[in-house]
């Protein structure tokens, strides 16, 4: 079997999230390239391992996808053994995990050939353990469109016939923090939109178990507020609404903020991290309730979008010599 190829471990959708929209669009500029490139999935962890010992023997290359530090940790210190070229983009911020996850997740860099990191902040700690980190855009432009079934686009509709202005947010999954806190925010901006009865504002919740945990919780939610459940593209949600809302409480590149930019759409976010240029920050759900009642929201001038495709395609060139 010939080498020098270039294996990518990762999730493509389902689910949908911004790691693994950002994998399944590698995958399309690679191929759409003709790269000998071949992909290992990670849904099913006893079939991953398997494979990944299996094709350690056929790449000289690995690019990994993975928020879980410690699989990260063992694929940098085999593919160190082994004298593999390892390339593991951390999707989320070098620091929000404590205890051993958080040793495991700096070690991971340390020991990685080449660690990818998505904001300034993270680029800092990385370049203290590994000088060959890199800053890296996880945006990569739509390789094809994706409809969303009518009856997403009816509902959207009809909710932006009723209300001034519509806002979209997203929320991959039902998530924490270390402090027990939803990453995603959604409940504090359900209260937010009861208490803005003339907006609007759809949320993206793909597995449905946000809805589910809020019902659990006896949590009534108002009519100026729709839940998009079942797999779709956020992305093409976006395209309907005025702008979108990332109320986390951590972050990584967040991939769907520079969708909107691209789209020219208003991004409404919480600065837990650096932002790209164009976004409106917010610190708490106080300022985001003034901005939410701007009646006129600040033009967007230059975004600054950047996608990460021309610095990965040079990165796998310095490593595998094939293009």
């Amino acid at each position: 079997m010939v080498k020098d190829k270039i294996l990518i471990i990762g999730t493509r959708p389902p689910p949908i999230g911004g790691v693994t929209i950002h994998v399944e669009r590698l995958l399309g500029i690679l191929h759409k390239r003709s790269f000998p490139v071949r992909f290992l999935p990670m849904n099913i962890k006893k079939v991953f391992f398997a494979n990944f010992f299996r094709d350690l023997v056929w790449c000289d290359v690995i690019h990994l996808h993975t928020s879980n530090p410690y699989v990260r940790l063992i694929a940098s210190m085999f593919c160190r053994l082994l004298g593999i070229r390892l390339i593991s983009t951390i999707h989320g911020s070098l620091g929000r995990f404590r205890g051993l996850r958080n040793w495991a997740d700096l070690k991971s860099v340390k020991w990685t050939e080449s660690p990818l990191v998505l904001n300034k902040q993270s680029f800092e700690i990385a370049c203290r353990l590994n000088r060959n980190s890199r800053l890296i855009s996880a945006f990569l432009p739509p390789t094809e469109e994706k409809t969303l079934p009518t009856r997403i686009v009816e509902e959207i509709l009809e909710l932006k016939s009723r209300y001034m202005r519509v806002w979209s947010t997203n929320a991959y999954n039902l998530s924490f923090d270390v402090e027990g806190r939803e990453i995603y925010g959604i409940s504090d901006l359900i209260e937010l939109f009861l208490e803005n009865s003339n907006l609007g504002l759809t949320i993206s919740d793909p597995t449905g178990n946000y809805l589910k945990y809020l019902n659990s919780l006896q949590i009534e939610i108002p009519k100026n507020v729709l839940f998009i459940t079942g797999e779709h593209s956020f992305y093409e949600v976006m395209k309907l609404t005025d702008g979108m809302i990332r109320n986390t409480t951590t972050d990584g590149d967040a991939l769907s903020v520079k969708e909107a930019l691209y789209l020219g759409k208003h991004a409404l976010v919480t600065d837990v991290v650096s932002r790209p240029k164009g976004a409106v920050c917010y610190t708490t759900a106080q300022d985001l309730s003034l901005l939410l009642k701007l009646e006129e929201l600040p033009p967007l001038g230059e975004t600054g979008i950047l996608s990460g495709e021309t610095e990965l395609l040079e990165l796998y060139d310095n490593c595998v010599k094939f293009l």
